[in-house]
């Protein structure tokens, strides 16, 4: 009989290994679906920061196209010159036309 509870003993820690075994391919299994999940989420958040970065860079562009085309209205010889007066027209300080 010693030897047979022997066996038991041996089948109780097979089972217990077996259920340890299964349990751990499941979590496994979790982790590397999570894993998976991670990696396809990490991929989509890439490609907003590269489109959002693309984007502003077009700003930037647009911006400094801008700032440009005003520094150079402001620095041109036109710019500088004094208003013209147009031709024979009556200002508010002359006398009335009625």
């Amino acid at each position: 009989m010693a030897q047979m509870s022997e066996f038991d003993e041996i089948r109780e820690e097979l089972d217990s290994l077996r259920c340890r075994v299964t349990a751990l391919e499941f979590d496994k299994e979790v982790n590397d679906s999570i894993a998976g999940q991670a990696i396809q989420t990490t991929k989509a958040a890439d490609r907003q920061v590269a489109k959002a970065r693309s984007e502003w860079r077009e700003v930037v562009r647009d911006l400094e196209a801008g700032m440009s085309q005003v520094i150079s209205l402001l620095t041109s010889s036109a710019a500088c010159l004094p208003a013209r007066r147009p031709e024979n027209t009556q200002s508010a300080s002359d006398s009335p036309l009625t």
